[in-house]
Order: structure tokens, then sequence, then C-alpha cells
């Protein structure tokens, strides 16, 4: 089964997952692939072609690509340590419009998160007439992160590709032997985004106290 989470398309408003525990099995998936800012909105979104080119690629934790006819790719924004945003759209062109940016997946979660199966959140790859949209987010914190699965949050192919998104995980004990990809959309003819962020934050335990002097 999945779980999508749908971010606002104009305005990047996005779900909380609050839990005690979080067990994703293989097979399974929280999927915000295309799930973040659409239509001409995001603060990384690609720019605009009005003739018949395509538009930028959308950009957040790395650059969107430069479109067919030289329309600019979205530039980054947002935190790599805490993403709190979507992806970006990328910009459309006569042929229609960009692709959405990935969602946001932000987990809270008390005790443990297990990832057997895939958190996705990639950019939308509408084709090579217009932009692609830029890798979304994800955010998770807990107290062990562990399981063998799949974090992606991936810019689109596009006319423009997509830059990569942004993944951050705050936990206390790690035993994650999966794979965490924020790469760029690839494309064969126009501009290629730049890749996306990750970081890796480590918690203190519980009751531990900080001496200021």
């Amino acid at each position: 089964g999945q779980l999508i989470p749908i971010s606002a398309y104009a305005n990047g408003g996005s779900p909380l997952l609050n839990m005690n525990n979080l067990s994703i099995d293989a097979g399974g998936q929280i999927n915000a692939d295309a799930a973040g800012y659409g239509g001409s909105y995001g603060p990384g979104r690609g720019a605009d072609n009005g003739n018949y080119g395509s538009g930028g690629g959308g950009g957040y934790g790395g650059d969107g690509g430069v479109g067919w006819g030289g329309c600019a790719g979205g530039t980054t924004y947002g935190s790599s340590n805490a993403p709190a945003d979507p992806g970006s759209c990328g910009g459309w062109s006569a042929y229609g419009y960009g692709g959405y940016g990935g969602g946001l997946v932000r987990v809270a979660a008390r005790g443990n998160v297990t990832v057997n199966g895939t958190i996705s959140a990639n950019g939308g790859a509408p084709s090579i007439l217009m932009g692609a949209g830029s890798g979304g987010g994800i955010y998770v914190r807990c107290e062990r992160f562990g399981g063998g699965g799949v974090l992606r949050a991936n810019g689109g192919d596009g006319g423009g590709s997509g830059g990569g998104g942004r993944i951050a995980v705050w936990r206390i004990r790690d035993s994650f032997t999966g794979t965490v990809s924020v790469t760029n959309g690839m494309n064969g003819s126009y501009g290629i985004g730049s890749i996306g962020t990750i970081v890796w934050v480590q918690t203190p335990p519980r009751g531990t106290i900080f001496s200021v002097r």
C-alpha cells in the first residue's frame, strides 16, 4: 500500500505525519512524487517560455536546468538541515505547463522509523517540451532510524531538468543500510539541473544535560 501526502500547489502548505512509530514494509511507500508546487508557483520555479521551446527546470536543493531556448532554471531555497518546503514547478511553454515539484514528506516520530519500502518525493517529468519539477523534501525526526529501503527526492526529466530536492534525517541511533538520493533530473538534449542536499543529524539522547559557561 501507499500513503500520498499532497502539498497545496499554490502556497506549498504540507501535512505533518506525527506518530509514535513508523514502519514501511518492503513494497510499501510514502509517495509524494509530483505533489508539490505546480502551475506557475514555487520559490524556485523555472522561467517560462511563451514560444515553442521549453521552460526552465524547477530548483530547490539544487538549481534547475536551463530550458530549450535559453529559459533560466529555478534557483535554490529553503533549509538543508530542516526541509520545510515542497519542490518547485518547471516553467511552461506553448506546449503546456511544466512538471510539478516533488512534495514534502515530514515525519515526526517519538520512537522508531523503519524504512524497508520507499519514501519518495521526486519532481514531475512532463516531457522534453516543458520544464521539469524539482525534487521535493523529506524531513524525518525520530529516536532510531533503520531499515534497508529507499529515500529519494530526485529532480524530474524535462526540457530543462529539475534540480534535486532536500533530505534531512534527525535521529539518536542509526541502523539504516538503504539508499538515499537527491540527484538532478536528466535528459538528452537540454539543460541539466544540479544535485540536491542530504543531511544526517545526530541528536543527543533524551536526558542529556548541556553545561554552558
